[in-house]
């Protein structure tokens, strides 16, 4: 199993923000450069 790291408070908010802005999935992840399967909503 892999190793697993929660999101800062921030970070949890910024992917939201993101997220509601009509972001996709892989441009949030670059963006916060964070894995796609972290970004998943």
């Amino acid at each position: 199993m892999g190793h697993f790291q929660e999101l800062s408070k921030f970070n949890r908010g910024t992917v939201m923000g993101c997220h509601l802005c009509n972001k996709s999935i892989h441009e949030i992840s670059l963006l916060l450069n964070i894995p796609r399967s972290t970004v998943v909503i």
